[in-house]
């Protein structure tokens, strides 16, 4: 399938659309900009998802790449999915019933790109220096900032250490990701003891009821060695 994408940097007043393909149901191309001041937010709103809990063994053993990064920049974008067919003829349970596929676009999702330098690798296939893009639900839409209730934003953690399980490799573009936008898999690093400590990013609010406890650098290290 195919879609579209438009990106809006951070550090820029200048839209750009490119064509993107769809990957694990999200997808994108790159995009550049010129440096100038960043979009400021009108508004916020969040949107509550109900997603699977995944316990973290699982989520190392199915995740492409696990890494030490920090975040150098962003980006806001739209991402435009093309149409998902929908055959139901009632009209209750589909609301498009009768319509034809091309007559109907799904909303745009607002979308955030991170820009990261990898420190270190822990799984996968990265380098460290290597810089990739992580994407991660949630940006500017018509002024209003969109996220995730509860959620962690990427972008607000720009120069920080950060350990992100990355679930979604895109086959178009192999140093694009997209996380899990609850922060599921992802840490603060701070130094201490056994490697240093990782704090989780899932905010005790929020209602995913995965994993979502803090442990040392040394403890994640040997979860991702026990897989073998």
């Amino acid at each position: 399938m195919s879609g579209r994408v438009s990106t809006r940097d951070a550090t820029s007043m200048v839209w750009v659309t490119a064509c993107v393909v769809m990957a694990l149901g999200i997808g994108g191309c790159g995009a550049t900009g010129v440096a100038l001041e960043p979009p400021v937010p009108t508004a916020t709103s969040c949107v509550a998802i109900d997603r699977m809990a995944w316990q973290l063994p699982e989520q190392l053993a199915t995740s492409p790449a696990v890494a030490h990064v920090r975040p150098v920049s962003y980006r806001y974008g739209l991402y435009q999915s093309p149409p998902v067919p929908n055959t139901d003829p009632d009209p209750v349970r589909n609301p498009y019933a009768g319509m034809p596929i091309d007559a109907f676009t799904p909303p745009p999702d607002p979308m955030t790109f991170v820009t990261a330098e990898v420190v270190e690798v822990w799984k996968g296939d990265l380098a460290a220096g290597q810089t990739i893009i992580i994407w991660q639900y949630g940006g500017l839409l018509d002024g209003v900032l969109t996220t995730e209730c509860d959620a962690p934003q990427l972008a607000d953690h720009i120069g920080q250490d950060v350990v992100i399980v990355l679930p979604h490799r895109h086959s178009w573009a192999p140093d694009e990701f997209t996380m899990d936008s609850s922060g599921a898999g992802m840490w603060w690093l701070e130094p201490g003891d056994d490697g240093g400590m990782l704090r989780s990013a899932v905010a005790d609010t929020h209602p995913w009821n995965g994993d979502k406890d803090d442990l040392t650098v040394n403890q994640l290290k040997q979860l991702i060695a026990d897989l073998g």
